[in-house]
């Protein structure tokens, strides 16, 4: 089982994230009366917002530092859009889409790392019970070690062979 904090499990955690956050952020940007920006400027975003995240996911996130990178998130997509697009008007309608966006995102991120926290819990409970019940025998499969190998019939082990290659010893 593959622990959440392996680094496979932190970097699919982390583009998720990212992608969420992003999508999510130029969805309130878009609800807010802005203007998205293009898609190719938010593959930088996602990644930047993936890194971050990576850097997180070492342990479990609490709710604040989900809402501090977040937020950080939903102020750089919204400037990104502002920069690219030359929609400079902050509405209230704006702030309000942001922060929805960023509690909303937040809520959702809490309510999936708990959920990814307790698969990985169920499943090392689960695996650890079904070695239990495995006979000790069949734990482990014969391996074929210095001390039992396989010997050709007739061999004796006290008799050198004449042929092989040469020894440098």
């Amino acid at each position: 089982m593959i622990a959440p904090t392996a680094p496979m499990a932190r970097a699919l955690r982390a583009l998720a994230v990212g992608a969420v956050v992003t999508t999510v952020a130029v969805l309130a940007h878009v609800l807010g009366h802005g203007t998205p920006p293009p898609v190719v400027a938010l593959v930088p975003v996602v990644a930047v917002v993936a890194a971050v995240a990576l850097a997180m996911s070492g342990r479990r996130w609490s709710f604040g530092a989900l809402v501090l990178g977040v937020g950080t998130a939903q102020v750089a997509v919204h400037g990104l859009s502002v920069y690219l697009t030359g929609d400079a008007h902050v509405s209230v309608a704006m702030i309000a889409a942001h922060v929805v966006a960023t509690l909303v995102s937040c809520l959702l991120l809490s309510a999936g790392e708990s959920l990814w926290w307790r698969l990985w819990r169920w499943m090392t409970r689960a695996l650890t019970r079904l070695t239990l019940v495995v006979p000790p025998s069949l734990r482990r499969l014969p391996g074929y070690g210095v001390t039992s190998r396989i010997v050709p019939v007739g061999w004796h082990a006290d008799v050198l062979p004449t042929r092989g290659p040469p020894s440098f010893v």
